[in-house]
């Protein structure tokens, strides 16, 4: 799973399932041909193998938008912030 931030650093990590705090908007991706999951406050996303993803924890709660040319063109202008790992398995 690789994770972007706005200053294009990307961070590799391995591993099927994460809890994660997300600050901002950030874009993942699941290079896998496996399933992972993520969750992001109080909820859970589902990444399909091989697709991009924003995923952002705002007040509003959080929110998760595989990329399609509409949403890069609206969210990949906009990313911002970092992120930690709370808990993997």
């Amino acid at each position: 799973l690789h994770v972007t931030s706005s200053k294009g650093k990307t961070v590799k990590l391995a591993g099927d399932k994460f809890n994660v705090k997300v600050d901002g908007l950030l874009k993942f991706y699941n290079s896998s041909s496996s399933v992972k999951e993520i969750t992001c406050g109080e909820k859970t996303f589902t990444l399909e193998p091989m697709r991009y993803y924003y995923i952002s924890d705002s007040s509003k709660g959080a929110f998760a938008i595989q990329e399609d040319r509409s949403s890069f063109e609206l969210f990949e202008p906009r990313l911002e912030g970092d992120f930690c790992v709370l808990l993997k398995s």
